[in-house]
């Protein structure tokens, strides 16, 4: 096969177990279908891959990279331009025939860090959810509170006070616990 990018003859290489061809020129690699999701993971817990850097995912792919000429090594279709896992901004080349994939350079390093992601940032999104959580329940319970209040303040001869008392009591208690 020859690199879509270089026109060269493509080597053999394994990288962690799985055969792949790679151009010696621009280190582009060569997936067949289905040796990228055997990879890629394998890559991902390496301890040599560093963390995700989330300017990476923030930055917009660039324009030049996308080329629709390059023809599949394997079948000589055109290949389409795809962004890895939709929101990577990691754009690679699929073969619509064989489906395999073409990555330039650089960019199997750049999947196997979005794959293992960054352990602070996550620490940092879920601590947000959280705090969205809450926000929410609490926001609920206000409206169950107006909702108690108002069912309370309908019927004022039956006990209305008491109702609204215990509509505060059961409101300050869900608060507390949030």
């Amino acid at each position: 096969m020859q690199c879509p990018v270089c026109r060269i003859s493509l080597q053999h290489k394994m990288v962690i177990g799985v055969a792949l061809d790679q151009c010696g020129s621009c280190s582009g690699f060569w997936f067949d279908d289905g040796e990228m999701s055997q990879l890629v993971p394998l890559l991902a817990e390496a301890g040599n891959v560093p963390d995700l850097d989330a300017r990476i995912i923030q930055t917009k792919p660039i324009p030049g990279h996308i080329n629709p000429q390059r023809r599949c090594p394997r079948c000589s279709a055109v290949m389409t331009n795809y962004n890895y896992c939709y929101d990577s901004n990691v754009l690679l080349d699929r073969c619509p025939d064989c489906r395999g994939v073409w990555m330039d350079g650089g960019e199997l390093a750049a999947v196997a860090q979005y794959v293992k992601g960054n352990p602070r940032l996550d620490r940092l999104a879920g601590a947000l959810a959280n705090r969205v959580r809450t926000g929410e329940a609490r926001k609920t319970a206000g409206v169950d509170f107006k909702m108690q209040v108002g069912q309370a303040m309908m019927f004022p001869g039956s006990g209305g006070w008491a109702l609204v008392l215990a509509a505060v009591v059961d409101f300050l208690r869900r608060w507390h616990d949030d």
